[in-house]
């Protein structure tokens, strides 16, 4: 309290307006203010109180900082000092302009087909992601084929000045994309007119389609866009129409997101209280799903009291009771993480792929007094039960997926989530 009234005195004494603010860093009280600013945030606000000496790691940077001659050079030592944390969630963002919806520029459109994809040298041009509402998955392409054939030039081999992403623009430009594509054992043409799509919006919406009769297949990119929950909710609806009786929920890649979106995710399989986070040594908050009076699914964050913290609810929501495998790999994080580990925790789902690093930290963002944003690692999520989910997912099987492997149409993380869910009979509503 007593460093926060003298920090607001020396802000008097300097004269300055919050209109002036961005001017601190050009002197060297203003330097002192906003570092004293960034370390008392981390001091009180930081999820553990212990996890580094305070006064030492200020006293390291200090200097540095109260010498910067520039913004640039000051920003350089605040983002030394938040990168020596080490906690992958904890981040320097600096000056920020907040822009009203309308202000935002619009997303930018490009012609295109709607997939990702590498070269095989003897095999082709391999999918490694197909975008949700894009020509290509309207004509049916998934992760995991093979183009061989582009308007009827041969891509099994390229020359060493060509790239699939100059063959592709050359099609496009023509027009119409005819593929030849392989899919394990089987061949098959198909025609993609390609159209315009905004890669910045598809590249985060879920992705579902039937495997087989009975297998689902859901991906979800990311838990950080707007309204994954409704979508996901949708796409598992359909399937569930179309005779799904198991599941197959990929989360590889996904680096986290909003925990909310998560939760209503988490709906679709499970009910009641799904995780817990911790400040300090005691609980911060309890987060639970549930259908409410009108049917809709809420998913609420509650504080140690019992008081609403957050909530967000979901129209129609679907629900999946049969058998579950989750995919995760080493680059999960933050609520990528959190998901399969409730899953998994609560005995809902098995869990293949790589293990995860545990990065499970929730944070909040903080303005400086120059007008800069430092985004604090707040609280530690765990299990209702207390189980500690930091130290990442260890997956019940092992497996991990090699672009060569996928060349062949093998995805090891799916085949074997695929013998997962064949050894086990389908009893609706038991888990595994």
């Amino acid at each position: 309290m007593l460093r926060r009234f003298a920090l607001l005195l020396l802000l008097l004494v300097l004269g300055l307006s919050q209109a002036q603010a961005y001017d601190l860093l050009a002197t060297a009280q203003g330097r002192q203010v906003v570092f004293e600013a960034l370390v008392d945030v981390f001091r009180q606000h930081y999820w553990d109180a212990d996890y580094l000496d305070w006064d030492a790691w200020a006293n390291y940077y200090r200097q540095d900082a109260l010498s910067a001659t520039s913004r640039s050079a000051f920003e350089g030592v605040a983002r030394r000092m938040v990168y020596h944390l080490d906690d992958d969630h904890s981040n320097w963002v600096g000056l920020v302009r907040y822009l009203s919806e309308e202000q935002l520029p619009p997303r930018a459109e490009h012609l295109g087909l709607g997939f990702a994809h590498d070269h095989v040298a003897g095999s082709g041009i391999v999918l490694l992601q197909v975008y949700a509402r894009t020509p290509a998955e309207r004509a049916g392409l998934r992760r995991g084929d093979v183009i061989v054939r582009v308007n009827g030039q041969d891509v099994r081999e390229l020359a060493s000045r060509t790239s699939p992403s100059l063959v592709f623009r050359d099609a496009i430009a023509a027009g119409e994309v005819r593929l030849g594509v392989r899919r394990r054992l089987s061949h098959f043409n198909v025609t993609v007119t390609p159209a315009p799509i905004a890669f910045e919006v598809v590249k985060d919406l879920p992705v579902g389609y039937l495997l087989d009769a009975e297998t689902g297949y859901l991906f979800i990119p990311t838990f950080n866009a707007a309204h994954v929950a409704a979508e996901v909710h949708r796409l598992l609806a359909e399937l569930l129409e179309q005779g799904m009786r198991t599941l197959v929920l990929d989360l590889r890649g996904n680096l986290g997101g909003r925990l909310n979106e998560l939760g209503l995710v988490l709906g679709a399989f499970i009910e009641g209280p799904w995780a817990e986070a911790v400040s300090r040594g005691s609980i911060a908050w309890r987060s639970s799903y549930r259908i409410d009076e009108q049917g809709r699914g809420l998913n609420i964050l509650k504080n140690a009291d019992g008081s609403s913290l957050a909530e967000l609810k979901l129209g129609a929501p679907a629900r999946f009771v049969g058998p579950l495998v989750v995919l995760v790999d080493e680059q999960n994080s933050s609520a990528g993480e959190i998901g399969p580990l409730v899953l998994q925790q609560l005995g809902r789902a098995k869990v293949v792929g790589e293990p995860t690093r545990g990065n499970v930290e929730v944070v909040r963002g903080f303005d400086l007094p120059d007008g800069s944003l430092v985004m604090v690692a707040v609280a530690n999520v765990q299990g209702v039960n207390g189980t500690i989910f930091d130290g990442g997912v260890e997956p019940d099987v092992l497996a991990s997926a090699s672009l060569q492997e996928l060349a062949r149409g093998f995805d090891a993380p799916l085949a074997a989530a695929l013998r997962l869910l064949r050894e086990i009979p389908f009893t609706p509503g038991r888990y595994f």
